[in-house]
C-alpha cells in the first residue's frame, strides 16, 4: 500500500475491514501527478439533478488535488464503476449526523447530488468536510483555468472560478460556494445566499 495511503488511513481513523482489497485496487487509479487529502471505504448515493434518478453504491472514495472519484468494485468485474468529479465543480457541501452509526457528507455540481456515509464521530466527520472545502479553495480555480485552456468553448458558460467565494448557509450551515458579487441559493435549505 502506498504510503499516503497509509497515513490518510491512520489520519482518518479509517476501518478497512471489509474493504481492503477495494483500497488496495483504488490506488490504481490514482493519477501520478494526484495528491491525496481524504481517503475511506464509503457507501454513496448518487442523484441525478434532473431525472431524479438514484443509484446506491459501495465502494472507495478519495479527495485528492484534481478531483473526488468513488469507486465500486463489483464481484467477478476486473473493471470499477467510477463516479468522479472535478473539485471546481464542486459547488455546494454539507454534514449532516445519519442514525446512530454514521454520518453523512454531502455535496452537489452541476448535475449530481452525491451523498457518502462516513463517519459517526462529529469532530471526525468536521474535519472530512474541512479537508474537502480546503482542498477545493486551495485547488479548485487553478483547475478551472486549465480545463478552460483546455476546452475554451466552456469560457463563456461561467464567470472565472476565482471569483468564488465559500459561504456557510445561516439556515442549515451547509457550505456553498457563490460567485462574487452574485446571491446564490443554498442546495439543501434553499435559503438565499450573500
Amino acid at each position: 500500500m502506498r504510503d499516503d495511503v497509509k497515513r490518510l488511513l491512520k489520519e482518518f481513523k479509517v476501518t478497512t475491514f471489509g474493504f481492503k482489497g477495494d483500497i488496495k485496487r483504488v490506488q490504481n487509479q490514482i493519477r501520478p501527478d494526484e495528491q491525496l487529502f481524504y481517503i475511506d471505504s464509503a457507501n454513496a448515493t448518487f442523484r441525478n439533478k434532473q431525472t431524479g434518478e438514484k443509484r446506491f453504491a459501495p465502494g472507495v472514495v478519495f479527495v485528492s488535488n484534481q478531483r473526488v472519484l468513488h469507486a465500486e468494485y463489483p464481484a467477478f468485474s476486473t473493471a470499477p464503476v467510477k463516479e468522479e468529479f472535478e473539485l471546481f465543480d464542486i459547488h455546494s457541501i454539507c454534514t449532516k449526523g445519519k442514525w446512530l452509526a454514521s454520518g453523512n457528507l454531502s455535496f452537489s455540481t452541476s448535475t449530481k447530488r452525491v451523498d457518502f456515509f462516513v463517519t459517526f464521530d462529529k469532530a471526525m466527520l468536521q474535519k472530512i468536510e474541512d479537508t474537502l472545502v480546503q482542498t477545493i479553495a486551495e485547488f479548485g480555480p487553478a483547475l478551472y483555468e486549465k480545463s478552460l485552456l483546455v476546452k475554451p468553448e466552456e469560457k463563456a458558460k461561467v464567470v472565472c472560478a476565482q471569483s468564488a467565494r465559500v459561504v456557510e448557509c445561516p439556515g442549515c450551515s451547509a457550505v456553498n460556494i457563490v460567485m462574487r458579487g452574485m446571491i446564490g441559493r443554498c442546495e439543501y435549505c434553499d435559503r438565499y445566499l450573500q
